[in-house]
C-alpha cells in the first residue's frame, strides 16, 4: 500500500527513499533545528527535496545535495528485478521519485550533483535551474600510489547492505570480473564482503 501511495495521490508526499524520515516528520525537525541555530541556509539530501518549500517559507536558502541521481537510481532498481510481477514495487518507487523531484527540486536554490552526467539527468528530469557539479571531494591525484608497495597479502573490504540490488550486483561484478584480474597480478589478494543480506 505504501508503494501504491507514491503514485495515486494528486499531491506527492513521501519519498520512496526517505519514507522512514517522513514518518517522523523530518521536515519539521530540520526546520526547528535551522530556526534554533539561526541558520541562513540548509543543505538537504536530495530525497528531502519535498521539504524545500516549507524551509524557503522560513527565509532559508535551500540546497539539495544529490550524491545519487535518485531517478537514475530508481530506474536501475527496476532494471535489476527480473520478475515482471516483482517490478511493481520498484516501478512505484520510480514514479514516486520522478514526481517528487520534478515538483520540488526546482524549488531549491541550488542542486548539487557529483558528475556532469548526473547534472544532465537532474536538469532533464525536473528542470532544476541551478545545478552545480561538485566532484568527488577526494583529491585522487594527491593520494599516494601504493601499487608498487610489496605486501604478502592484500584484503579488499566491501561493506554494504547486500539485500539492496545495486550492492549485490556490484559485489557480483567484483567477484566475477575484477577479482580474478587483480589476483592474476597479486595471487594472495582476497575480497571480504561484510554486511546484511549475505
Amino acid at each position: 500500500m505504501r508503494k501504491v501511495g507514491y503514485v495515486l495521490p494528486p499531491e506527492p508526499s513521501n519519498h520512496p527513499f526517505a519514507f522512514q524520515y517522513d514518518a517522523i516528520d523530518a521536515g519539521a525537525i530540520i526546520e526547528a533545528e535551522a530556526v534554533r541555530i539561526g541558520a541562513a541556509a540548509v543543505v538537504l539530501r536530495g530525497f528531502f527535496c519535498r521539504y524545500a518549500p516549507r524551509l524557503r517559507a522560513r527565509g532559508l536558502t535551500v540546497v539539495a545535495n544529490c550524491p545519487d541521481a535518485n531517478t537514475a537510481l530508481a530506474r536501475e532498481m527496476v532494471r535489476t528485478v527480473p520478475n515482471p510481477v516483482r517490478k511493481l514495487g520498484p516501478l512505484c518507487n520510480l514514479a514516486g521519485v520522478r514526481r517528487l523531484e520534478r515538483r520540488y527540486l526546482p524549488a531549491c536554490d541550488e542542486v548539487w550533483v557529483p558528475t556532469p552526467d548526473e547534472a544532465l539527468e537532474v536538469q532533464t528530469a525536473c528542470g532544476a535551474g541551478r545545478v552545480l557539479v561538485l566532484p568527488n571531494l577526494l583529491d585522487v591525484p594527491a593520494v599516494p600510489n601504493c601499487a608498487d608497495v610489496a605486501c604478502a597479502t592484500a584484503t579488499l573490504l566491501f561493506v554494504a547492505t547486500f539485500d539492496y540490488a545495486p550492492n549485490w550486483r556490484a559485489a557480483a561484478h567484483l567477484l566475477d570480473a575484477l577479482l580474478p584480474r587483480i589476483q592474476a597480478a597479486r595471487p594472495a589478494t582476497r575480497l571480504l564482503l561484510v554486511g546484511r543480506g549475505l
